[in-house]
C-alpha cells in the first residue's frame, strides 16, 4: 500500500506533471481559469467540517495551485507571447527578410541542408529593420549549399515565410508538434543567393566552444574511420552527432527498436562517472584535500564530456545530478548511492 504522506514530493510531481500535460494536450487559458474559481469556491463551500475534511480540501487546493503553476509554466514558455516575436511583424506567405545565428545546422533525408536560426532582426512591411525574436527553420536548396554552417554563424536571408504543418496522415509522425516543443512554429525554403554569411559570431559563448570541440572531435573521427556507417555509429555514441549516420543504417535500427542506442543520454553520463568513481576508489587516501582533488577531477571529466557532446540536455541533467552526488559523497559520512 502507497502512504501518500511519506511521500510529498512524488505528490507534488503528479499535480505539476498533470498542469503540464493539460495544456499539451491543447488546453486553454479561460477553460482552465473558470474551472480552478469554481473548483475553489466548491473546496471553499465545504470547509465547514471536521478537521480530516478540512485538511483533505487544503491539501487539494495546493496540489491544484502546482497544476495550475504547471500549466501557466508550460503557457509562458511559448516564445509567441512576446511582444517583439516576428510574427507580430512579419505575413505568411509573403516575402520575408531577416538576420539571425545559427543554432543547428543539419540535413533532411533528400540532401537539403536544414538550419535551426534564432532571429535577430526583420524587415516589416515598410521594409524597416526591426529587432525580433523567435525561431525557425530554413531548408536550403541543394544548389547553394552554406559551407561549414557551424553554431553562431549569424546569416542574413530571404523566403516567403510558412507555417508548419501537421501532418495529413493519422498516426504519423507529427514534426509540428516536435518543432513546437522546440520553440519553432515556421519555416522558410531559401533558393537561388536569397542566403549568406556575414561571418560574425553570436550567441551562448559557450555552446560556441561546446561546437568547436566537438567538431574538432569529429574531424578525428572523419580521419581515423573510412567506413561511413561505422564512422556515423561512433559518432552519434561518443558525440551525439547523428547527421553522418546513412539512412539504411537508421531504418535497420528503427526496425529493432534500438534507436534510442544512437544517442547521446545519461547512460553514457553515467558510465563515465562510474568508471571515474572506481579509478579514484582504487586510490586510498583519506586526506580531505585529496578528496576535495578527486571530487572536482570527476565533476570537470563529467562537464567536459557533455561540452564535447554538444551539451544536449540529457546529458546536461545527467551531469548536473552526478556532479550532486560527488558533492555528496564527499561532504557526507554515509556513502550516496549512484544509483
Amino acid at each position: 500500500m502507497i502512504y501518500w504522506r511519506e511521500i510529498p514530493f512524488a505528490k507534488i510531481s503528479i499535480a505539476l506533471i498533470l498542469g503540464i500535460l493539460l495544456k499539451e494536450w491543447g488546453g486553454n487559458w479561460n477553460v482552465l481559469i473558470i474551472s480552478a474559481l469554481l473548483v475553489t469556491c466548491l473546496c471553499l463551500l465545504s470547509l465547514k467540517g471536521d478537521e480530516i475534511r478540512i485538511k483533505a480540501v487544503s491539501s487539494f487546493l495546493l496540489l491544484s495551485c502546482i497544476s495550475f503553476m504547471g500549466f501557466m509554466l508550460l503557457s509562458l514558455s511559448d516564445n509567441r507571447l512576446n511582444k517583439s516575436h516576428f510574427q507580430r511583424i512579419a505575413l505568411l506567405d509573403q516575402p520575408f527578410e531577416g538576420t539571425g545565428f545559427i543554432e543547428y545546422a543539419g540535413t533532411t533525408g533528400s540532401g537539403k541542408q536544414k538550419l535551426e536560426v534564432s532571429l535577430l532582426s526583420c524587415c516589416d512591411q515598410h521594409d524597416s529593420l526591426i529587432p525580433c525574436m523567435g525561431k525557425i527553420i530554413i531548408y536550403v536548396s541543394q544548389e547553394m549549399t552554406l559551407q561549414n554552417p557551424a553554431y553562431g554563424d549569424e546569416i542574413v536571408f530571404t523566403g516567403n515565410l510558412q507555417e508548419i504543418q501537421s501532418p495529413k496522415n493519422p498516426y504519423s509522425f507529427d514534426f509540428q508538434q516536435y518543432m513546437a516543443r522546440k520553440g519553432i512554429f515556421h519555416q522558410l525554403y531559401v533558393r537561388d543567393d536569397s542566403l549568406e554569411s556575414t561571418g560574425i559570431k553570436k550567441g551562448n559563448m559557450i555552446l560556441r566552444l561546446a561546437n568547436q570541440l566537438r567538431g574538432s572531435c569529429l574531424e578525428i573521427l572523419s580521419a581515423r574511420i573510412a567506413n561511413p556507417a561505422e564512422r556515423g555509429v561512433a559518432s552519434a555514441l561518443l558525440l551525439g552527432y547523428r547527421e553522418w549516420i546513412p539512412d539504411e543504417v537508421n531504418t535497420e535500427y528503427a526496425l529493432t527498436g534500438a534507436t534510442h542506442v544512437l544517442s547521446v543520454s545519461g547512460l553514457h553520463t553515467g558510465i563515465i562517472a562510474g568508471m571515474l568513481l572506481w579509478v579514484f576508489g582504487m586510490i586510498k587516501n583519506n586526506d580531505l584535500s585529496f578528496r576535495i582533488g578527486k571530487c572536482f577531477s570527476a565533476i570537470a571529466a563529467l562537464w567536459a564530456f557533455a561540452i564535447i557532446s554538444g551539451l544536449c540536455p540529457s546529458v546536461m541533467r545527467a551531469a548536473i545530478m552526478f556532479s550532486f552526488v560527488l558533492v555528496a559523497r564527499l561532504l557526507l559520512k554515509k556513502k550516496v548511492n549512484i544509483s
